[in-house]
């Protein structure tokens, strides 16, 4: 890990001194790596996280990153299993003015519609979707996550 550590802050410096047109930034680690996370929060000019979490988890990651007084985007959330939906979490983003991308458009190779740890020769699986809008065919897993969704980026 020293060695890792090290890397990055000598990426992070390189990448400073050079002074880059273009913002820099470094997604954080696990909670595990609070060294780690403290350093490259620092030292991003835009602060992008994942959260597969809930509405409460959301919050709660929004409000850490709002302290560093810096553009925000969620790069990974939508988790249909971990209660990451469409229509708790695409209002909050919106109202707080965080940027987001969401994992998975079209059930297609990935699987991204299984769940982690779900293997496809387990198939059919029965639970929630994970994370697609479409299955291969092109309809909506759910029409009305379209249309919220529609509504959201006017």
């Amino acid at each position: 890990m020293r060695m890792i550590f090290f890397t990055l802050i000598t990426c992070l410096a390189f990448t400073s001194c050079h002074q880059p047109k273009q913002q820099g930034r470094t997604e954080p680690w696990s909670v595990e790596q609070a060294k780690f996370n403290k350093l490259i929060e620092e030292n991003s000019d835009i602060i992008t996280y994942h959260c597969y979490g809930d509405k409460n988890m959301m919050t709660s990651e929004i409000e850490k990153y709002k302290k560093f007084n810096r553009p925000i985007l969620c790069t990974e959330w939508l988790n249909r299993p971990r209660k990451s939906l469409i229509a708790d979490i695409m209002p909050m983003l919106k109202e707080q003015r965080v940027g987001s991308f969401m994992w998975g458009f079209v059930n297609g190779k990935t699987q991204t519609h299984l769940p982690w740890g779900h293997r496809p020769e387990n198939l059919p699986y029965s639970g929630p979707w994970q994370h697609d809008l479409y299955y291969s065919n092109f309809e909506p897993y759910d029409a009305k996550e379209l249309v919220e969704i529609k509504n959201w980026i006017k």
